[in-house]
């Protein structure tokens, strides 16, 4: 179907009508052939990353076509509505992941807030989890900081917390807990997204602002 790989001059070159009227044709005997026992589909890419293949438009209107002629949806539709919402949900669930291990035997109510800021874990993934392939290809930065600021909307209530505790245990006097907790999650946005960082120095350098800060309105 893509102009990058048809390179025909007959009925099946040249047009999107007609460079589409092949798969098509073959689509429409598999189906009348399977009669309805099996669910029948397709894959098409999205984009070919190449200047001559084929264009989001000609994707989207091969997709309804064959809807129309009784292509099942794919798995990932038949739970979701949309690719949107499909995107969004692994990014929920990965960030849950990642947040859980960060909190993960933290005690809030029994450590200092030094020894909370010294410990909780501030990189928690392992090229082992289940999406970090995904959230890791270059060609999905923008995935990965939906995933950052995901993880940013999580912790906010943990922080929150914190504070609360060191406020009441006389650590720290803060007057404004949301607003403190907001800054000292969503601060580390810039730190975290920048690339010329290792792992270790985005950790390094968010643990010592943190402990920088709460020290100077001990």
């Amino acid at each position: 179907m893509s102009t990058h790989t048809n390179h025909r001059t007959d009925e099946y070159g040249g047009s999107f009508e007609n460079r589409i009227k092949y798969p098509m044709d073959v689509l429409k005997t598999v189906i009348d052939e399977v009669n309805g026992e099996v669910p029948v589909q397709i894959r098409v890419s999205v984009d070919e990353y190449v200047d001559d293949g084929m264009k989001f438009e000609e994707v989207k209107t091969v997709c309804h076509i064959a809807k129309e002629m009784g292509v099942a949806q794919g798995l990932c539709y038949r739970y979701f509505p949309s690719k949107d919402i499909l995107f969004q949900t692994a990014v929920n669930e990965y960030a849950s992941i990642l947040v859980s291990k960060m909190t993960a035997g933290l005690n809030i109510k029994q450590s200092s807030l030094k020894q909370i800021l010294n410990t909780m874990a501030t990189f928690t993934e392992s090229k082992d989890d289940i999406y970090y392939s995904a959230f890791h290809d270059k060609q999905n930065k923008n995935f990965n900081d939906l995933l950052s600021v995901r993880m940013c909307e999580l912790l906010v209530p943990v922080v929150s917390e914190i504070i609360e505790t060191a406020n009441a245990n006389h650590e720290i006097d803060v007057p404004d807990v949301q607003s403190y907790a907001s800054f000292c999650v969503f601060g580390q946005l810039g730190i975290l997204m920048d690339e010329t960082l290792s792992s270790q120095e985005k950790a390094d350098k968010i643990k010592s602002f943190l402990l920088n800060l709460f020290n100077r309105i001990n």
